[in-house]
């Protein structure tokens, strides 16, 4: 009898598993039901169409950042909250810009003004100055050239050697 019993215990308990694995299994199948048509494409409106083109436009040629910029929603959306500082990579793009755009008006202050400005005060325009600094760096061009190519042929050295400096600068009267 206590066998009986036992056994009896053992199929209600296997019964009652059974009912919670099949309503788990019709859980999962539900969720992966839904899965499915949230991933089933859906016809769009002639103004989602148009907003689709003007973000196609924006990403090619105004901001790269678009795509980036939607995913971040779409993650504070699954997180329920904004990204915290440390986490949010356009805040980070954003602060990377203002810091070079910051590095690149420094040195425009403090080494490009003033070079400009000595180069007009003596009557120097700023192609000839190009030319200048490109014609006094022609020997060493042309030795590391030398170097990493050895068909490098004298022709090219002796054209591009310092004599070229007085060849390409106007001569004044």
């Amino acid at each position: 009898m206590k066998e009986q019993v036992k056994t009896a215990a053992k199929i209600v308990k296997l019964a009652k598993n059974k009912e919670k694995g099949k309503q788990y299994l019709e859980q999962q199948a539900k969720i992966n039901k839904a899965i499915e048509e949230a991933r089933k494409p859906k016809p769009l409106s002639f103004k989602q169409k148009i907003e689709a083109w003007e973000n196609w436009l924006a990403q090619k040629f105004a901001d790269r950042r678009n795509r980036l910029a939607e995913f971040q929603k779409d993650i504070e959306k699954a997180i329920g909250h904004a990204l915290e500082d440390y986490k949010n990579p356009l805040r980070q793009l954003d602060t990377i810009d203002g810091r070079i755009q910051q590095k690149i008006a420094g040195f425009n202050e403090k080494y490009f003004k003033p070079l400009y400005d000595f180069l007009i005060k003596n009557g120097i325009s700023y192609e000839d100055f190009n030319k200048f600094t490109y014609a006094m760096h022609a020997q060493e061009r042309d030795d590391y050239i030398k170097e990493i190519n050895l068909l490098w042929s004298t022709f090219f050295v002796t054209l591009m050697s310092k004599n070229f400096l007085f060849r390409i600068l106007p001569r004044k009267a």
